[in-house]
């Protein structure tokens, strides 16, 4: 016979077992500590949270309680907090990535004149 804790998540009770639930706030306190330097931390927190919640549900048919294979099976489809960060990094356009790059190290643009413009002696007329 299993222990069971009473978890919310999202809004949503669910029973899950007392080891499954060891797994989850590992991982749950894993993601906070990853998100805690962004502006929107608590925003990710939630939307990650409800992710769960909902795959919980999906899970849980005709069962009572969340079990270990279920924990697993939800964090493998979410999948690690070092994993967000490459995703993030993935989404980026090359060129966007370049000119970031270029600005760290310092480079920058240069402004030209542009004489059949003739705005402000041809600089402005680009802008």
């Amino acid at each position: 016979m299993n222990k069971t804790v009473n978890i919310n998540l999202a809004g949503m009770v669910f029973h899950i077992n007392d080891d499954a639930f060891e797994i989850l706030n590992n991982y749950l306190n894993t993601l906070k500590n990853h998100f805690k330097n962004e502006e929107s931390a608590d925003e990710i927190l939630k939307d990650i949270e409800g992710r769960i919640a909902e795959l919980f549900t999906e899970r849980l048919n005709n069962k009572e309680a969340v079990s270990l294979t279920d924990i697993n099976e939800v964090i493998t489809i979410m999948g690690e907090p070092s994993q967000y960060d490459d995703e993030i990094e993935q989404e980026k356009p090359q060129e966007q990535q370049h000119k970031e790059e270029d600005l760290r190290k310092g480079k920058r643009r240069k402004v030209f004149r542009d004489e059949e413009g003739r705005m402000i002696g041809g600089v402005c007329s680009g802008m």
